[in-house]
This record gives C-alpha cells, sequence and structure tokens, in this order.
C-alpha cells in the first residue's frame, strides 16, 4: 500500500509541444507507429515501403501532402484532462507560396466530429492571429466543394449565430528534423494539447473522428478514435503526505521489533 501511494503521487508525464515526435515514439518516414497502446494514428505517406498504414495513395502527388495524424489522451501518458493530436505534412506553415510556388496553397484546420454524427461540431485554429481558438459550431469554408474531404471544408471562422469560442489549444508547428529524400518539400510537425472540457468534455469510450485537409485539396487525412478516461493523478504534495504516512508505520514496525537475545 506505501509504495502505491509513491507511485501514485509521482508526477504524471506528457507529450511535449515541440514539433519533435520522439516522445510519441514515432520518426516519421521511417517508423510511424506510436509506442503508446493507446495511441491512435493514420499513416497515409506517398511512399509505404514497408511502414505500417492505410495503404491508401494521396491525391495530386507528394507535393505539399499530410503524411499521418496522431491522437492520444490516455493518462499514463497525457495530463488529465487533455487531448494530443500531431500532424506531419510537407505543407509549410507560411503556405506553398513560402516555398517559391506561385499558388499560395495553405494548411487547413483541424476538424472534429466528437460525437461521431459526421458533423464536424467543433475546430481547433492551426494558423494565424487566432491559432488554438477552440470553437463549437464553426462556419467551415469551401464546404460546398467536391471532392473526397471537402464535405467539411479546410479552414473555419467563428462568427456564425450558434458559433462559440470554448477555449484554446497549444499549437506548435515546426520544421521536422526528419526529411523525406529527394527534391521534395521539407517535412514539418504541428503538435496540439487542447483541454477536454474546451471539446465538451467528451464521454469515456465516446466514438470521435477528426480531419485535415488542404486548400488545394492535395490531401485529406482523417483519424478515428475513442475516448480513454484517464488514470487518477495525484498533486506532487501526495508524496510528501505519503512520507508523513509511512513515518509514524515505521516507528511503529521498530518499537514492536525484539532486542537481541530476549524471549517472550
Amino acid at each position: 500500500m506505501i509504495f502505491a501511494l509513491f507511485s501514485l503521487g509521482l508526477p504524471v508525464s506528457a507529450y511535449t509541444m515541440d514539433g519533435d515526435l520522439s516522445d510519441w515514439g514515432v520518426s516519421p518516414f521511417t517508423s510511424w507507429a506510436p509506442s503508446s497502446g493507446t495511441a491512435d494514428y493514420t499513416e497515409d505517406n506517398w511512399a509505404h515501403g514497408s511502414d505500417l498504414g492505410s495503404g491508401s495513395v494521396p491525391s495530386g502527388g507528394e507535393l505539399f501532402d499530410l503524411e499521418a495524424i496522431y491522437f492520444d489522451d490516455n493518462g499514463a501518458v497525457g495530463v488529465a484532462g487533455n487531448a494530443y493530436f500531431a500532424v506531419v505534412t510537407s505543407m509549410p506553415p507560411g503556405g506553398s507560396a513560402s516555398e517559391g510556388w506561385s499558388a499560395n496553397y495553405t494548411m487547413g484546420d483541424l476538424a472534429l466530429d466528437i460525437d461521431n454524427d459526421g458533423t464536424n461540431e467543433y475546430g481547433i485554429k492551426i494558423l494565424g492571429n487566432t491559432s488554438g481558438m477552440v470553437c463549437n459550431n464553426p462556419n467551415w469554408k469551401n464546404a460546398t466543394m467536391s471532392g473526397p474531404g471537402y464535405g467539411y471544408g479546410y479552414s473555419f471562422t467563428c462568427d456564425g449565430p450558434s458559433s462559440n469560442v470554448t477555449g484554446y489549444a497549444n499549437v506548435v508547428y515546426a520544421p521536422s528534423a526528419v526529411n523525406e529524400s529527394g527534391p521534395l518539400p521539407k517535412t514539418y510537425v504541428i503538435e496540439i494539447s487542447v483541454p477536454k472540457r474546451a471539446l465538451g468534455s467528451p464521454a469515456q469510450y465516446q466514438l470521435s473522428n477528426t480531419d485535415v485537409t488542404l486548400s488545394c485539396g492535395n490531401d485529406l487525412i482523417r483519424i478515428g478514435y475513442d475516448w480513454d478516461f484517464p488514470a487518477p493523478t495525484f498533486p506532487a504534495e501526495a508524496v510528501p503526505v505519503a512520507i508523513a504516512l509511512f513515518a509514524p508505520v515505521a516507528a511503529f514496525v521498530a518499537s514492536r521489533k525484539k532486542a537481541p537475545g530476549k524471549q517472550n
């Protein structure tokens, strides 16, 4: 029991929002599968090779596409109350024009269908002055465009009659230390940490879907997952409390020890 108290009192580690996926156990283009047994992912790189993934080929080719998307919310690796997403892409945060293209295609926002009813009732802004904003009932742009993934558009505004800001996520959009070989755009990683309460506090085992796509329609990537309630966490103060509880027990046990050579 004492050992359990010490174990439960230790701080719970979290994913670090820094664009480095090593804490997910992921090395893009080498090992796509996350190390956590509670993490969900979809890999849709152009050249699959021997890696694990959906096996489908992205439309439009390799340039400025989406490689993989990840989700985790389990207390074994995440802080209770937060959900974590990661996206691997070759779309730079400044859009394709920032790498010399005449047309400026851009990264879309994160679209979340929390209740699995086919409608993305939450969105998380990826770019711009409102990066990190979480919106309930957003207005999705390009919602009328045809083609895979365009049913929900690729970016949103939060100015509709039923739209409201429910919180803010921590969004990091950083160059990856690992890039594809050949004359291809650089690789970037988007990491997102968002409070579950900003997403309506999903119920345990609730099935959800999350999409992200690009303004050019070059690629859409979707991940389906269920919500795992995190294990109970305790503040750091729990360790001193455990020590305080253990000390009297230790003293009592010591007082009961028999002196050498004595018999009852």
